[in-house]
């Protein structure tokens, strides 16, 4: 009952965020849950990633600026301090349209310690 309520709930603040015009705070409460966009996260969602401190992400955030997107992984290598190591920890993967996302949670591949919600009736 408690996963359908929090489903719920996040289903109700996409729906207000997107009615008040506030499309930005969905998207961003919807990567929360486990990916983000290098190219569009301000440097409070891209300190979350493993391996990136607050001043690594604003360093992302400043070279992106100043250059445009990153168009592959390899990219972020070109942001002082960022090294081969933490490019690595960061798991950096391609989505379709060439969007560069990472993983918040855990390390690349590990599930996150949250189930997924069930759409499936509960044998109460």
């Amino acid at each position: 009952m408690k996963k359908a309520y929090v489903g719920i709930v996040v289903f109700t603040f996409l729906c207000v965020s997107l009615m008040s015009g506030s499309i930005e705070t969905a998207i961003v409460f919807a990567q929360d849950k486990g990916r983000i966009n290098i190219n569009t996260s301000g440097p409070d969602q891209l300190a979350k990633v493993p391996g990136i401190s607050k001043d690594l992400a604003n360093e992302i955030c400043k070279y992106r600026e100043k250059n445009g997107p990153f168009k592959k992984p390899e990219d972020l290598l070109k942001v002082p301090k960022l090294t081969n190591a933490i490019l690595e920890k960061m798991s950096v993967k391609m989505g379709p349209k060439g969007e560069l996302f990472v993983p918040l949670k855990g390390k690349a591949g590990e599930p996150d310690d949250e189930e997924e919600p069930s759409l499936t009736p509960s044998k109460c």
